[in-house]
């Protein structure tokens, strides 16, 4: 089967928009409620391509859970160092967490060493559930369970309105984030055999935009600083997103497609190490204001350059 870079550039896509979700700048309002979907469309892209008709095969399984089990060990170690180094220059000493916070980061994945890293102990949990699931060839479960999953979102999107805020870990972990949209991926790959007009992907894209930037107004007007994980829209905007790159079918490899397959997963990995060094530089310098309109770019910038050198230096595989 002939190999579709179109899903390539999506998780170069994607992974701009961790980068954007994850700084600091003045219009970080207007742009969040869009970068929401980044890691639903990379749980997606991940349940499209594993999953095959009728499953994935327990043999392959066993290889990515290999696989991001050692990505999980060697990124937390990493952000176990870093932390200690950064707490050194800032003066705020790496401390060891607490019984309660390795429980939370167990049951939750919520990591104390990097929060970001969340979404790979999500993915982690997420294929060992696949697991049991195409073991005893079970997917009709998980195909029934995603949306009921995904309509459970919609209670805790509700919750802060009534006053009422539950801890994040709590929405934002393996089952409400991690597993419906894995399974929404490998459902496109079962069921999706006509893809839909360009067009009507496209107008998917800027009606659900539209209405996720809506909803960030909605929940500002009512005073909640910290708007939800994902908000009613983002299912949606992150399925138009997901459809439209996988209608392009790119038959070569571009730049953006190799950005993609090559760097995407280092760039979400390593990109908080370079925000840490450049907000600090920055803010030493007194370039506050020049720092806030650029921050995104500049550490995209930086952690793509840090995995170039890296990969020459054979620290990262080609």
């Amino acid at each position: 089967m002939q190999r579709n870079y179109s899903i390539d550039s999506l998780k170069a896509v994607c992974a701009i928009l961790v980068v954007f979700l994850h700084a600091k700048y003045v219009y970080q309002s207007a742009i969040i409620p869009l970068a929401r979907c980044a890691v639903p469309c990379f749980f997606m892209i991940s349940g499209y391509l594993l999953y095959k008709s009728g499953g994935i095969g327990t043999e392959r399984l066993k290889r990515s859970i290999r696989h991001i089990l050692k990505i999980c060990v060697w990124a937390t170690l990493l952000f176990v160092v870093w932390q200690a180094v950064f707490g050194v220059l800032t003066n705020d000493p790496l401390s060891f967490p607490s019984v309660r916070t390795m429980i939370v980061w167990v049951v939750f994945n919520q990591c104390p060493f990097g929060f970001h890293l969340w979404y790979l102990y999500a993915y982690l949990y997420v294929l060992l559930i696949v697991y049991v699931i195409d073991k005893h060839k079970k997917w009709k479960w998980l195909f029934i369970s995603a949306p009921i999953l995904l309509l459970a979102s919609v209670v805790f999107y509700v919750l802060p309105f009534l006053h009422i805020e539950l801890p994040l870990v709590c929405h934002r972990n393996f089952i409400f984030v991690g597993l419906p949209y894995f399974t929404m991926g490998a459902l496109m790959k079962e069921l999706w055999t006509k893809q839909l007009p360009n067009k009507l992907n496209i107008f998917g894209i800027i009606l659900f935009a539209t209405t996720s930037i809506i909803e960030s107004v909605i929940w500002a007007k009512f005073g909640i600083d910290r708007g939800p994980e994902t908000y009613l829209s983002t299912p949606l905007l992150s399925l138009s997103l997901f459809l439209l790159f996988l209608s392009l079918k790119e038959t070569k490899p571009t730049w953006l497609s190799r950005n993609g397959e090559r760097d995407s997963l280092y760039i979400y990995i390593l990109h908080p190490i370079f925000f840490n060094i450049l907000t600090l530089l920055f803010m030493r310098r007194g370039w506050q204001h020049i720092y806030s309109l650029i921050s995104p770019f500049v550490i995209y910038v930086f952690t793509l350059a840090a995995i170039i050198i890296l990969r020459k230096i054979k620290v990262l595989k080609s």
